[in-house]
């Protein structure tokens, strides 16, 4: 017995772009937020709330690390101290901080659409 392989069909709307947070849920919002009701739509509406929060949360941590690394060498100037005296760490340090900044952006990012669907339907209505 042989079995034939379906070919996958072929995208009608390639994903393209980097795999980042952002275009990850940007992404899966544009393919489906046509097919939510408004209930859904009020729930998503809501992720700028959490976004806020994280930011205010991130900003928290920014500020005190900035304390931290500007305290480190106050005892002993003549060998450093601190979490982030090699450029490695501060690196890893700055790439986490930007795909925190990158997450918040795509929770306000389908907020604000979810909040604009329930606000103009009518924008949105197919033709």
């Amino acid at each position: 017995m042989t079995t034939k392989t379906k070919a996958a069909p072929e995208a009608v709307n390639p994903i393209t772009g980097t795999r980042c947070m952002y275009n990850v849920v940007t992404e899966l919002w544009d393919r489906c937020a046509d097919q939510l009701t408004p209930e859904e739509l009020e729930w998503f509406s809501g992720a700028g709330e959490s976004a806020d929060s994280f930011m205010q949360n991130l900003e928290e941590v920014i500020d005190g690390l900035c304390c931290l690394v500007g305290a480190d060498n106050k005892e002993n100037t003549k060998h450093p101290v601190g979490s982030f005296q090699e450029s490695g760490s501060v690196a890893t340090l700055l790439f986490f901080i930007g795909q925190s900044v990158n997450h918040a952006r795509a929770l306000v990012e389908v907020s604000n659409s979810a909040d604009l669907r329930l606000r103009r339907p009518d924008a949105f209505a197919c033709a």
